[in-house]
């Protein structure tokens, strides 16, 4: 091979505890930061719902969302099928020419809810990589 890791570099397989804070429910703080990481005027996914209506949810709307949340989390759930669907735009770059094919940017308008429920994920993923110190200090992006 091309490479091949010294010792000092590989670490054992990742061991976590059954109790940890990666799998516990998600609470009402880490949606309203979820909610309130996400620009207000994106396009929707197929489902219609925007960021604006998620962000102006009456509070037992709020807790509802993130009971539904928490049983797909679970396993309960699945995540609803047009959550999983996205939209496909292509948008002309600023200054291009129509006409030709690399002057298009391709978009996925995908769920604001699916978004907010990734965005959640994300943070409990990025914190168990701090914790338990996986990505090597020469990871970058």
């Amino acid at each position: 091979p091309d490479y091949v890791p010294q010792a000092s570099e590989v670490k054992p397989p990742l061991i976590l505890d059954t109790n940890n804070e990666l799998e516990k429910e998600f609470s009402r703080k880490e949606l309203i930061m979820a909610i309130h990481a996400k620009k207000k005027d994106t396009a929707p996914g197929l489902d219609k719902i925007t960021y604006s209506m998620i962000y102006n949810l009456p509070d037992n709307a709020l807790q509802f969302l993130l009971i539904i949340y928490n049983n797909i989390w679970n396993g309960l759930i699945p995540i609803p099928p047009i959550w999983k669907h996205f939209k496909m735009i292509a948008l002309l770059k600023p200054d291009k020419n129509e006409d030709d094919d690399t002057a298009y940017r391709p978009i996925a308008l995908i769920s604001c809810l699916m978004k907010t429920m990734n965005k959640m994920v994300k943070k409990r993923l990025e914190w168990l990589a701090e914790k338990t110190n996986v990505i090597p200090s020469t990871q970058y992006g």
